[in-house]
């Protein structure tokens, strides 16, 4: 007998209960979703944001790794060889002419030298004509030979395909100079 008044009692006490314990809890749960939400959100940017970190590095290196190769392939032409066409028609162009792929002047120079294999960036590379050497002007020396000198810019651009924010540009000058005999 006294076991049904304790169970009478404790069912009365539930009985009573209006619900604070479920509202509680369900309020805490919601607190934890909305925590867990923002702690997925905040990684996920997180992550962009190394991608793109990895997407610019990775424009860079192409730029920089073809403006390079080009430099290279200018430093062991022979001598013997002359001034190379590309090189001559520029010299002989107004400042500012561009050779890239895409014009209708000698190309043989204007070449990959270590284009990436993908196919989710896009390069050019291109040679402009800067203008005669500073300071002396384009004429050095006296006497039977003169030194012709004219600075020659190699552009090396990389770009995201699909991507107007993403893209690498590196450019380095070089001179060539040339003898000029009088005659």
């Amino acid at each position: 007998m006294e076991f049904m008044q304790i169970k009478r009692r404790s069912m009365k006490n539930l009985s009573n209960q209006s619900g604070a314990a479920l509202l509680i809890s369900i309020v805490v749960m919601l607190a934890l979703t909305v925590l867990a939400l923002a702690a997925t959100n905040s990684n996920q940017t997180q992550a962009f944001m190394v991608r793109n970190a990895q997407f610019r590095l990775e424009t860079f290196n192409a730029s920089f790794t073809e403006l390079d190769a080009q430099i290279d392939a200018i430093n062991v032409r022979p001598v013997a060889d002359g001034i190379p066409e590309v090189e001559r028609f520029l010299i002989n162009s107004t400042i500012g002419t561009l050779v890239n792929n895409t014009t209708t002047a000698p190309q043989p120079d204007v070449e990959f030298e270590a284009r990436a294999e993908n196919t989710y960036m896009d390069q050019t590379v291109a040679k402009r004509y800067t203008g005669p050497c500073l300071p002396t002007g384009d004429d050095l020396g006296a006497g039977v030979a003169r030194i012709r000198c004219d600075q020659v810019l190699i552009i090396a651009t990389s770009a995201l395909v699909n991507s107007e924010q993403i893209n690498s540009e590196q450019n380095q000058g070089f001179e060539i100079e040339s003898l000029i005999l009088d005659d």
